[in-house]
């Protein structure tokens, strides 16, 4: 029998920053292409508004000027979008983060051959392996996935476990129990 799996660590804003970054990082490509598909409408659109536009005018052929203007102001939104709203999302969820029950406490999480288990100043929490749905280990940790809407994760840092025979370890049990294991 082997010695419990155990990862540890405080939960501080830097390692709650490192979490978020990992975890937007892997889903970046699904927003990248929302954003090239309603560009794409909006160009289509505006394409299609002028042009029937013109033929309902009498003239024939497109108001490029029209169009292209349009086109770039929706580019700016877009942009608008992504330098405004984000940061603003992720500087509230810090904000809630520092509220938490587990901001600023060392937190314990045993892996075991049912599941995981955490265990700090006040919380106790239990994760089995038949509901976790995927894991995605990054650079710096793994992420557990407890379902399929992949919104809420489980942050296993690489730095809480006490050697690297520890990481493999816990890559070769996450890797046998969870239905989808995925490198970042």
């Amino acid at each position: 029998m082997q010695t419990p799996l155990t990862c540890t660590f405080v939960f501080t804003s830097r390692e709650y920053r490192v979490a978020l970054w990992n975890h937007f990082r892997t889903k970046r490509w699904r927003l990248l292409a929302f954003l090239a598909i309603f560009y794409a409408f909006i160009l289509g659109s505006n394409v299609y508004a002028s042009y029937t536009d013109g033929k309902l005018l009498g003239s024939h052929g497109l108001d490029w000027i029209r169009v292209v203007s349009e086109c770039i102001a929706a580019l700016v939104l877009i942009l608008l979008f992504i330098l405004v709203f984000f940061p603003l999302c992720f500087f509230y969820i810090q904000y809630k983060f520092r509220r938490t029950l587990i901001y600023g406490k060392e937190l314990r999480y045993t892996l075991g051959e049912e599941g995981l288990f955490l265990e700090s100043e006040g919380v106790e929490s239990k994760l089995a392996w038949r509901v976790t749905y995927q894991v995605i280990e990054a650079k710096s940790g793994f992420m557990l996935y407890p379902d399929k809407s992949k919104i809420s994760f489980q942050w296993l840092p690489k730095q809480g476990f006490s050697s690297p025979e520890d990481i493999a370890r816990c890559r070769d049990l996450l890797s046998n129990h969870v239905q989808i294991f995925k490198f970042a």
